[in-house]
């Protein structure tokens, strides 16, 4: 946790997502899906990655970074392959974000990672949602 008083956010029956913290955005990965699914050795494929702002209050969910093959978890800064600015999210909203071009590379097990505010530099009600993987395989 960066800066900033902390609450503790608790599951409720309803959600796990009740973010009580007032008057702070708490930006999230909440899908990320590629196209194609499975893509070729050597070509390129597109992400497209969710950002939802689950907090109490808008704000600016900085820079989405994503990684093509990021098994560990990134520091924070660590540049991706790709990055793009996300812009202002009112609370509740969501904005997809699409990369396209993104190269294969060759054919395995892969794990395509997506991190919003990934130079770390916001405050949050809540940060443990801002990574997300999503396994795939690229095929020969």
């Amino acid at each position: 946790m960066r800066h900033g008083h902390w609450w503790r956010i608790l599951p409720t029956a309803k959600s796990e997502k009740n973010l009580s913290h007032p008057n702070l955005p708490g930006f999230g990965v909440t899908a990320i899906d590629l196209t194609p699914n499975r893509p070729t050795a050597g070509g390129t494929f597109s992400a497209a990655v969710t950002v939802k702002n689950r907090g109490t209050a808008p704000g600016d969910a900085g820079t989405l970074a994503l990684w093509v093959d990021q098994p560990g978890v990134p520091a924070c800064g660590t540049a991706g392959d790709a990055a793009v600015a996300v812009g202002t999210l009112a609370n509740g909203a969501s904005r997809t974000l699409t990369f396209d071009g993104l190269p294969a590379g060759a054919a395995g097990a892969k794990l395509l990672r997506a991190f919003v505010d990934y130079t770390c530099v916001n405050t949050e009600a809540y940060d443990a949602n801002n990574q997300r993987v999503k396994p795939y395989t690229v095929v020969p």
